[in-house]
Parts: C-alpha cells; sequence; structure tokens
C-alpha cells in the first residue's frame, strides 16, 4: 500500500482516530487505534446519552472530544439537546442524568485528547521520518 499525501492522512486521522497511521503505512499501530480509540469514543458516547458532542451541556470539554472528528460532526447535529432544559421548566420535571453519564463523558474526552496524541505523533513521523525505526546496537552507534 502506497502511503497517502500528509494531509489526506492528517484528515483521516482526524475523522477516524488510527487511520492516519493506517493509510501511512503503520498497519499494526493503524488497526490498533482505530480499534481501541473508536471502542473508546463509542462507548463513551453511548454511556453518555450524546452529551459528549454537546458544545451546550460541556462547552468547554467539548473541544477536548472534538480531537475525534466524530465529535465535531455529531456536535452540529446536537443529538443530547433534547434532554435541556427548555424556556422556564421546573427542576422537579428534568429527568434524572444517566447512572454512568460522568464515565462516557469521560470517556469521550479521553479519546479525543488520545487522538490528539496520534496526530502529533503523524506530524513527528512527517517532520523526522526515521525517528521511529529502531536501529541495532552494532551498526551505527556514536561512541
Amino acid at each position: 500500500m502506497a502511503q497517502q499525501p500528509f494531509l489526506t492522512r492528517f484528515i483521516a486521522g482526524w475523522l477516524v482516530p488510527g487511520l492516519g497511521h493506517l493509510l501511512g503505512g503503520k498497519i499494526r499501530e493503524g488497526w490498533l487505534l482505530i480499534l481501541s480509540l473508536n471502542c473508546l469514543w463509542a462507548i463513551g458516547m453511548w454511556l453518555s446519552n450524546f452529551e459528549g458532542a454537546s458544545r451546550l451541556f460541556h462547552p468547554y470539554l467539548f473541544w477536548t472530544g472534538a480531537g475525534c472528528g466524530g465529535t465535531a460532526i455529531l456536535s452540529f447535529f446536537d443529538p443530547a439537546a433534547d434532554l435541556a432544559l427548555s424556556g422556564l421548566s421546573s427542576v422537579q420535571d428534568y429527568q434524572d442524568v444517566p447512572y454512568w453519564n460522568d464515565t462516557g463523558l469521560l470517556l469521550v474526552f479521553v479519546a479525543g485528547l488520545l487522538n490528539i496524541l496520534c496526530l502529533l505523533d503523524l506530524i513527528d513521523s512527517r517532520i523526522e521520518p526515521n525517528r521511529h525505526q529502531s536501529s541495532s546496537p552494532g551498526k551505527d552507534s556514536p561512541r
């Protein structure tokens, strides 16, 4: 598989965590990241009832979750907006927060931050392509 241009890998890695590594020829790392980060993100969204993609509920923490492109894309649809209190609704009318809500939010935000690290790894591999290759201690080692 030929390597794709850097910008294509970067955008693909943002939209689907791990896809940038896969397109860059790092097959094992790419699949590991695709499985782990996307499962972490999907489980977090499910547990938080899609509040992780809501700029209304979490205006500052949203940007950490936006490290995964799916969070930013879902924010335009805002599936959790129907949970917001409208007008002069009383607190008694508001339904309880799901039991695992905070855990789900944490998973979404951690997945976003980890994907930012993965994107930085893509940038690093562009700047210094030979950094991740291990050299044997007997060859070309400084004395």
